[in-house]
């Protein structure tokens, strides 16, 4: 069955949260319940709360624009302006650069941002917003942090990277392109159609290196907006802000409609409790939109459960190996220790002197054998009464070990004197 907006939308109506600021961009969910977003052009980060208040969250973040949240929850900003370069802000309000060069060359305008499972952190570098004078990297590119904090360029193919997400499995990375030069400013100006949008795709290695760059989908159009923003929901659809409004597109390629907009969005993010609210960033506004899929966000209670998104196909661990005996049985890797981790006390075998007798013939079978109740007997130990020589009650081991002397007689008789 062919899909339409009505399968993946409550309503077509975004709703208002808060208006009247600058140019706003980079809306992110957080587990608190409450959404960040930046004032572009005011240079701030503020946040917005279920109450309806907002309140300045930080000053100064350099035209601060795309952010996502990493593994542990830090807040992660690309910043413009001046600063250009990449931040994480900690729940204190720490602000720590992680990335500001390569290969010892300023940034162009780092611009939006995503975080991978294993904790690398991909990010988009337009140059065309740069005057010529100031570009040191000398193309637009997407760049990749490891989880070392070293920085690696991901891909320099796009021609003015903006938005980037990943597939619900984190094989495809969609990338979308704005324009290609500046003859698309003027075609814009111009109300002509802009035949250079569009979003590429990229086949993602397991070492995050990308390859087999390919388009994915054409987005060309004379309308108001440029693909900007841009998220995945746990179908594998991709929401793309674009030309008219917001794009909605199947795994496949095929664009399965076009929500308008009031006004030109510049981006989105999943959130809410069970990921199907979208926030988006209009004009100067905050609104949301509400979905019948849940939306790959950025915020997670924890990594490896994470809320509202699918789980991730990770590659089998090889079969488990004791690293002393080599046993591959599931209870010696329950209860064994890996390497390095301190040995657990091995359980101690009941003493020598609590263990039962076999069971042995003579007296003892028969009397248990007739009914009667022996008196109980235990290996090399429990001492038993005895009467001695002297008619005196005494106590003596039934047994004696092969080191001991041996017992001494109960009696003299005359022969021993």
């Amino acid at each position: 069955m062919p899909e339409n907006l009505s399968n993946v939308l409550h309503s077509t109506e975004p709703t208002l949260l808060t208006t009247g600021w600058g140019r706003t961009e980079g809306p992110l969910w957080h587990a608190g319940g409450y959404v960040t977003f930046v004032d572009l052009a005011g240079s701030r980060l503020l946040r917005w709360d279920p109450h309806g208040q907002v309140t300045v969250v930080r000053e100064q973040t350099g035209e601060g624009n795309g952010c996502t949240l990493d593994r542990q929850g830090r807040l992660i900003m690309c910043e413009g302006a001046d600063h250009r370069r990449m931040t994480r802000m900690d729940a204190t309000g720490t602000v720590t650069t992680i990335a500001e060069r390569w290969h010892g060359k300023r940034f162009n305008k780092p611009n939006d941002v995503v975080c991978r499972s294993d904790g690398s952190i991909f990010f988009t570098d337009p140059a065309l917003r740069l005057p010529p004078a100031q570009r040191e990297v000398g193309f637009s590119g997407v760049f990749r942090i490891d989880s070392q904090g070293q920085v690696h360029l991901a891909t320099d193919a796009c021609e003015y990277p903006n938005g980037l997400a990943f597939s619900p499995d984190e094989s495809i990375l969609y990338v979308a392109i704005s324009r290609l030069d500046e003859r698309c400013f003027q075609e814009e100006a111009r109300g002509e159609v802009c035949t250079h949008r569009r979003i590429r795709a990229f086949d993602v290695a397991p070492d995050g290196s990308l390859r087999n760059n390919r388009v994915f989908c054409e987005m060309a159009s004379a309308a108001p907006g440029v693909p900007d923003g841009l998220k995945v929901d746990t179908a594998g659809r991709v929401w793309c802000v674009g030309s008219g409004g917001i794009w909605v597109i199947a795994p496949s390629g095929d664009v399965i409609g076009i929500v308008p907009m009031p006004e030109v969005v510049r981006n989105l993010a999943f959130g809410g409790p069970d990921c199907r609210t979208l926030s988006l960033t209009p004009g100067g506004a905050l609104t949301t939109l509400e979905v019948t899929t849940p939306g790959m966000g950025a915020c997670r209670s924890d990594w490896r459960g994470r809320a509202g998104r699918a789980p991730l196909v990770r590659a089998r661990a090889p079969p488990y190996v004791h690293p002393r005996t080599g046993c591959r049985c599931p209870a010696c890797r329950r209860c064994a220790p890996g390497p390095g981790a301190p040995l657990a006390p091995r359980a101690q075998a009941p003493p020598v002197l609590a263990q039962p007798d076999p069971p042995v013939g003579g007296r003892r079978a028969a009397a248990e054998a007739a009914g009667a109740d022996p008196a109980p007997r235990t290996r090399h130990g429990a001492p038993r009464p005895a009467i001695d020589a002297r008619g005196e009650t005494s106590v003596r081991p039934q047994r004696r070990a092969r080191h001991q002397a041996p017992r001494p007689p109960l009696f003299y008789g005359w022969w021993m004197v």
